[in-house]
């Protein structure tokens, strides 16, 4: 079995998706409290901007950098772009927190397969290529971490919340196999 190590902020540099606002932006302020070069990413361009301003200020002395990319986690290819600069910043990527997520709801029978779809690529298809993304500078590295946002209603189903709760019961699975595949725990 394979030993899941402990992760050190301090030098480490965190990928955030979800980063301009809640848990994402959150997190993102409490990794660069502790030392972290801290890559925030987001499609809301604006919102991104004044998300690193505050994250900035949270420790405007330290050393590390705070930078931001454009980034629809629905995209494949600006996923990819994301980690490449990511890369830029240190040359290792320690930590990924996939925290993009939406969440709609509505009774089953007047809920749009539009928003159903939308919210499936967001909420599971994003965190599947934040992962894969990832992954290979972590695999050439031997280190790394992620976290991958799910919430209680990827344990509980909830009336109203069908889409939602399936996207979330979707991560959790996701995870559950992936820290299999790589720790074979």
């Amino acid at each position: 079995m394979a030993e899941i190590a402990t992760f050190e902020p301090r030098g480490a540099v965190a990928v955030v998706t979800g980063g301009a606002s809640g848990i994402g932006l959150a997190l993102a302020r409490a990794l660069r409290t502790q030392g972290a070069h801290v890559v925030l990413a987001d499609i809301n361009a604006a919102g991104l901007q004044q998300a690193a301003e505050q994250v900035r200020a949270v420790a405007p002395l330290e050393a590390a950098q705070v930078a931001t990319v454009v980034t629809d986690v629905t995209d494949e290819a600006q996923v990819r772009e994301l980690m490449r600069q990511a890369l830029a910043v240190a040359g290792h990527i320690d930590l990924v927190v996939a925290s993009a997520g939406v969440g709609w709801g509505g009774p089953i029978d007047e809920f749009p397969a539009s928003q159903m779809q939308q919210m499936m690529n967001i909420n599971f298809m994003g965190i599947y290529h934040t992962v894969q993304s990832a992954l290979p500078a972590m695999r050439s590295q031997q280190s790394g971490h992620f976290v991958l946002l799910s919430s209680v209603a990827g344990k509980l189903g909830a009336a109203r919340l069908s889409g939602y709760c399936a996207s979330k019961w979707a991560v959790r699975g996701f995870g559950h196999a992936l820290r299999t595949e790589l720790y074979g725990t």
